[in-house]
């Protein structure tokens, strides 16, 4: 038997639903539910909506996803980009 495929993506929790469930967004403006199992959920300090997730869903199912952990930041990165920027570019620009 081989093991399910997972699709991992980075999504921002929007709306608590009920515990342990929220409605979350993509960086793409996909919405969809998330419930956080295992050792998210019985974590110390519990999600909040805007935090940052990591999700995993079926590659057959979009519409939900289960939260694996938080987003981690490196130090001096910044927890959410300026304005106008993609996440994941650390919040420095170049200029020329």
């Amino acid at each position: 038997m081989q093991k399910k495929e997972l699709i991992v993506l980075d999504a921002q929790l929007a709306d608590v639903i009920d515990d342990g469930v929220f409605s979350a967004e993509l960086d793409n403006g996909h919405r969809f539910i998330a419930v956080a199992k295992g050792p998210e959920c019985r974590s110390q300090e519990p999600s909040k909506p805007q935090e940052r997730v990591t999700v995993a869903f079926s590659p057959f199912d979009m519409s939900k996803g289960q939260v694996m952990g938080r987003v981690r930041f490196a130090r001096g990165q910044l927890s959410r980009p300026p304005a106008g920027m993609p996440f994941g570019a650390g919040g420095t620009k170049e200029t020329d």
